[in-house]
């Protein structure tokens, strides 16, 4: 009979391995894979780290351009010991952190008693879900992230307080907003109750321990993360001499009405794509109220109101109120640039999580809630069915990477400069700075959106949702040899006739208006040596390129 059993889970087991595998090749067929200019930004540090010990993006010079340090490290260390280009190294990367990430979800649900077979549906759908995918897919941390949520409730949840702690603070180290895991983590094991003792007024008693040996075992375990936390910031502050990350500094614009519009258009675009998030997270919202309503009762002396606890609610509760944190950042930040609406689908694993929580309040009512959600899954299975299909029918590759996001300028300046005799004198500054900058591993780069350089990140003004900028530090103080412009506008900011005494202007293909003009300038006293790598290049002057509407 054991043997029967065993038989039984391992095939199981490969089952389950080989559906998650299935929808992940059925995602990467689905659309193109395209990493952001951002995530360059990141395997430079970490090429850097590799071959020269700095987690630096100028060797040398002690600046963190970055937000995913451990991501950054966990790169790190693989490029020192295996050879293949970085792209290869990170699509490996994600492909394993996710099928661990997706086992790991079904794990979870067949802790909470959901039918193996049925606990399947939730990873499933989270897969095939086109901007989780994307978000996975795009050369940053996200995989990473997603694997660490779902293994620090994982640990939580099978009581295992120690391994959770840990995992919540590299959680930190991976993303700083991921401080509120830590936070929730902390309340739950407090357990509080809310006492009447003082009349109609509600006194909650956070430090709810029976023994002084328990309040001295959340203590232990909550040391864990702490520890992290505060190692990670005695390293920063000595080592970058900065309580936080320059690039977190660059991105904290003003807030305003038009920073709170950009962020809630953003959230309502996000589940205007994603309706099936949005029909699980107003489910979770509703139940964690009817729970906690349901789950509270007066004890015998009719003084305190005591939690039902119970890890259904528990896991409500962490999915509910970080999903909720995360609209507030959105909203903070005015949104984002990079596709995929990665501040908020890099927490799709909680959706997931959410629905098995749900599936356990449904009770004898849970095959049915299971055939809801089969429903439910059609949503983006069908978009992304539609996808694959689209993508047959016009004959284009089922598997296809791009390393930069789709701009062709990127590409052919990255390729001319790497090969021009750029010296160690030489800066390059580029809007863009991610590829370009690691194609050109040995030159000084500087970065005029402030996520790599103090002083536009402290005094620049508000490029957002990109960063901050410093036109006139840039030309007058920095005076790279080369500029890389996506977008020309930003050189309004100096006086025309200054730029084009001082640098020689070249503009990639399309050169009708300066709105979309792609251009490089060469310093003047470097044209002879670089200008030649740019033949063919319609040369034009800054002012007349702004006399063309």
């Amino acid at each position: 009979m054991s043997i029967l059993k065993n038989f039984q889970n391992w095939y199981l087991r490969v089952f389950v391995v080989f559906s998650f595998l299935f929808a992940i090749c059925f995602s990467v067929a689905s659309k193109p894979i395209i990493f952001v200019d951002d995530a360059w930004i990141t395997f430079r540090y970490s090429h850097n780290l590799a071959y020269y010990g700095q987690l630096n993006f100028n060797l040398n010079e002690n600046v963190e351009g970055i937000t995913n340090g451990l991501w950054a490290v966990f790169l790190a260390v693989q490029m020192r010991f295996f050879s293949g280009s970085v792209v290869d190294l990170v699509l490996v990367n994600s492909f394993i952190l996710t099928l661990l990430t997706l086992y790991r979800i079904w794990q979870i649900g067949v802790f909470l008693k959901v039918s193996p077979f049925f606990a399947v549906i939730p990873p499933l759908l989270l897969i095939v879900t086109p901007d989780y995918f994307s978000a996975l897919t795009i050369g940053l941390e996200t995989p990473l992230f997603s694997f660490l949520i779902v293994e620090s409730i994982y640990w939580f949840i099978k009581g295992r307080y120690y391994i959770a702690s840990l995992c919540f603070g590299l959680l930190f180290l991976v993303r700083p907003e991921a401080i509120i895991f830590g936070v929730v983590f902390s309340a739950l094991l407090l357990n509080p109750t809310v006492s009447l003792e003082h009349g109609p007024s509600f006194v909650v008693r956070v430090f709810n321990f029976e023994t002084r040996r328990q309040f001295y075992e959340f203590l232990k375990i909550v040391s864990v993360f702490l520890f992290i936390w505060i190692l990670a910031t005695v390293l920063r502050v000595v080592y970058y001499r900065d309580f936080l990350p320059n690039s977190v500094r660059a991105k904290s614009v003003q807030f305003d009405e038009n920073v709170f519009n950009a962020g809630y258009e953003y959230i309502f675009e996000f589940f205007e794509f994603n309706l099936h998030f949005l029909i699980i997270f107003i489910l979770g919202f509703f139940a964690l109220v009817y729970t906690v309503i349901r789950s509270v009762r007066l004890d015998s002396n009719q003084s305190r109101l005591i939690w039902r606890n119970s890890v259904h609610l528990q896991l409500i509760f962490i999915s509910v109120l970080i999903i909720s944190l995360s609209f507030i950042v959105a909203i903070r930040n005015g949104g984002d640039w990079m596709p995929a609406y990665r501040l908020l689908s890099q927490y799709g694993a909680l959706y997931s999580i959410l629905l098995f929580a749900l599936f356990g309040l449904t009770g004898k009512f849970q095959r049915v809630s299971v055939l809801a959600v089969v429903i439910l899954f059609l949503l983006p299975f069908s978009e992304a069915s539609n996808m694959v299909f689209d993508r047959v029918k016009s004959g284009e590759k089922v598997v296809e990477v791009y390393q930069t996001p789709g701009f062709p300028f990127w590409d052919d300046v990255a390729g001319r400069l790497s090969v021009a005799p750029l010296n160690s004198s030489d800066v390059v500054s580029a809007e863009g700075i991610g590829y370009i900058s690691f194609n050109l591993p040995d030159v000084y780069m500087h970065d005029p959106l402030g996520l790599n350089d103090k002083h536009i990140a402290k005094f620049g003004n508000d490029a957002s949702p990109f960063g901050k900028k410093d036109i006139r530090y840039t030309v007058n103080k920095v005076a790279p040899t080369v500029m890389v412009w996506q977008y020309v506008g930003h050189l309004k900011a100096v006086d025309s006739n200054l730029l084009d005494e001082s640098y020689t202007t070249y503009c990639h293909d399309y050169c009708y208006s300066w709105r979309d003009a792609d251009i490089v300038m060469v310093r003047k006293d470097r044209v002879d040596e670089l200008g030649g790598y740019f033949e063919g290049w319609e040369q034009i002057t800054i002012k007349e390129l702004f006399e063309r509407e």
